[in-house]
């Protein structure tokens, strides 16, 4: 599926590039509606090479190109690698 630098498939957009299946995005927004083609679409960055850009989620056919990952997390702040788990892991949140 084609990556383009804009929502609108009615606009001539820039491609940024093709993904790959199997490949993974990280999406800042959407799904959302174009207007023109009636799909659903959205704005997000390929883990593969960071490049950004709108994507179509599925077509008017029923065809899906994107589906949701779900297995993928981000450290949001350092923490340290233990062999054991420490009194932090018991409380409620695993925070201190």
């Amino acid at each position: 599926i084609d990556m383009s630098d804009n929502l609108s498939m009615e606009v001539q957009g820039e491609l940024t590039r093709s993904l790959n299946v199997g490949e993974v995005v990280e999406v800042f927004q959407g799904p959302v509606m174009e207007p023109s083609a009636k799909v659903l679409r959205v704005h997000c960055r390929s883990l593969t090479d960071g490049l950004v850009g709108w994507v179509t989620v599925s077509d008017l056919q029923g065809t899906t190109y994107l589906v949701p990952g779900g297995h993928i997390m981000r450290v949001l702040r350092p923490c340290m690698l233990m062999d054991k788990p420490t009194d932090a892991a018991s409380t409620p949140d695993g925070m201190t």
